[in-house]
């Protein structure tokens, strides 16, 4: 029986410590994650920015084309801008 004990309070001893360092690594990959779809968010808003300004720049010069060819220019422009 005190073999028992012993064991049971060394495992209690290990168990607590790293319950705490899981539950720590668990709200760091939360934040890490959350922070990440924030960037994310951003740069989206900064990308659609600046493809919606680079578009209407653009605008004039293929307003008269057909709706296939000024899609195919945009699609071009638009593979210019971000290769």
């Amino acid at each position: 029986m005190n073999f028992c004990r012993i064991f049971l309070s060394i495992l209690m001893q290990l168990a607590s410590p790293y319950f705490v360092f899981l539950i720590a690594l668990s709200l760091v990959s939360w934040v890490v994650a959350i922070v990440r779809l924030m960037k994310s968010l951003q740069m989206t808003k900064n990308i659609h920015a600046d493809l919606t300004q680079k578009i209407g720049s653009a605008k004039a010069s293929y307003a008269m084309l057909a709706f296939s060819e000024r899609k195919t220019v945009v699609e071009q422009l638009l593979f210019k801008t971000h290769c």
